[in-house]
């Protein structure tokens, strides 16, 4: 990659930063219940490097199985954004790997 590529990729990405967190704010802000279409959920526990990217590879089969294309949308399906966020909580070091501030 090109420098001039590497910052225009560098850009991009701080703009889905952006659409990310609006997207987060209006899941708080629509919140209406477990039974609304805006859905929030936190959940904190210890996993193995090995076992997060099981649970990725699960969570993708996971929207694999629930996701439609739009030509193929049952009645009433709506479009929904997904984001998945995975970080190691700031312990400032694990195995000689820094993780976080």
């Amino acid at each position: 990659m090109t420098a001039e590529e590497y910052a225009a990729a560098e850009h991009l990405a701080l703009l889905k930063i952006d659409v990310d967190t609006e997207l987060f704010r209006r899941a708080h802000q629509e919140y209406r219940g477990p039974e609304g279409w805006a859905q929030v959920q936190r959940h904190g526990g210890w996993m193995t490097q090995d076992e997060l990217h099981a649970f990725l590879r699960d969570y993708n089969a996971l929207l694999d199985s629930y996701s439609h294309a739009r030509e193929d949308a049952p009645e009433g399906a709506r479009p929904v954004s997904l984001r998945f966020y995975a970080v190691p909580d700031g312990v400032g070091e694990w195995n000689g790997e820094p993780t976080g501030p």
